[in-house]
């Protein structure tokens, strides 16, 4: 085999592990994705109402321990932060 066989036989070989390397990664479904704008913007239209339901949904656990872990502290009649605890759930009650 001459040199430029080789070396053709060599850049085949890389060529063919680039395109299987591209073909795990998913680039072709971005590229999908790139190519039809409707798509596009449908997907982010349906991520952009996910995110911000699993937000509210986060949030909405997030607060509810925060005011029980606040409550208990109240509850426990601790000196200066108990009052000043006690103020803040009176007035998140009312706003409630």
């Amino acid at each position: 085999m001459r040199e430029s066989e080789k070396k053709i036989d060599h850049l085949t070989a890389r060529l063919e592990a680039v395109v299987r390397a591209i073909e795990r990664s998913g680039l072709e479904d971005l590229m999908v994705y790139r190519r039809d704008f409707k798509k596009t913007l449908w997907h982010t239209f349906w991520m952009g109402i996910v995110r911000g339901i699993g937000t509210a949904i986060g949030v909405t656990i997030l607060g509810a321990v925060v005011l029980y872990i606040l409550q208990k502290i109240a509850v426990a009649h601790l000196p200066v932060i108990g009052d000043a605890l006690a103020e803040i759930m009176k007035i998140v009650e009312s706003k409630m």
